[in-house]
């Protein structure tokens, strides 16, 4: 089992989606803030799926293995949302999509897991436990966070089959998990301007 992050002590290297599935799970958060007021405007967290996680000192490493990592990637990266989740972990509450593990996604993040771990880089351990998905509710970042009759009531809501989208990958990014965009991102790659370079 995949143990809960530390804040302090590790990094975490992210996939951002593309336009379809963005734009999509961004209307659903809105109606989301709307109706309880999660975030302050402008102060939501980017949508993005987490693929690992790091030492915070490796991240300069980190970053050069994540791009020979994409330059072994023939095919683009594909994320595919499946269905709502809500989770209750470690005193926490969380609102998800789950991403299908596609044969794109699954080949790169573990090819990248595979290097990190290689390197001594990557802080997880049971990798083949991992779970896609893409946060829309963490109780424990929002403004006001939701009681527990709140949260299950918008579960019961949301209870129900995605409308299945796929949308390539955007960027590759290793973060700091904090609020504040410039204190944020470390490391960033856009993907579909290598893609062009590559095209071109």
């Amino acid at each position: 089992m995949i143990g809960p992050a530390s804040f302090d002590e590790e990094l975490f290297v992210v996939l951002r989606p593309g336009r379809l599935v963005a734009e999509s799970t961004e209307k659903l958060r809105q109606a989301l803030n709307e109706g309880y007021h999660l975030y302050k405007k402008g102060e939501e967290p980017p949508l993005h799926v987490t693929i690992d996680r790091i030492h915070r000192e490796d991240r300069l490493e980190a970053a050069e293995i994540a791009v020979k990592s994409l330059q072994a990637t023939t095919t683009d990266i594909n994320l595919l949302l499946e269905e709502f989740t809500c989770l209750e972990q470690y005193d926490n509450r969380f609102l998800v999509l789950k991403v299908k593990p596609t044969e794109s996604l699954l080949e790169f993040s573990r090819d990248l897991h595979r290097r990190l771990k290689n390197a001594g880089i990557s802080t997880l351990t049971d990798y083949h436990d991992w779970q896609y998905h893409i946060t829309l509710i963490n109780n424990q970042f929002v403004d006001k966070p939701l009681i527990e009759e709140e949260f299950e009531r918008l579960c019961r809501r949301l209870d129900e089959k995605w409308n299945r989208i796929i949308s390539r990958v955007s960027r590759l990014e290793i973060w700091r998990p904090v609020r504040e965009e410039e204190k944020r991102t470390y490391f960033s790659i856009d993907l579909n301007e290598r893609r062009n370079n590559e095209n071109g």
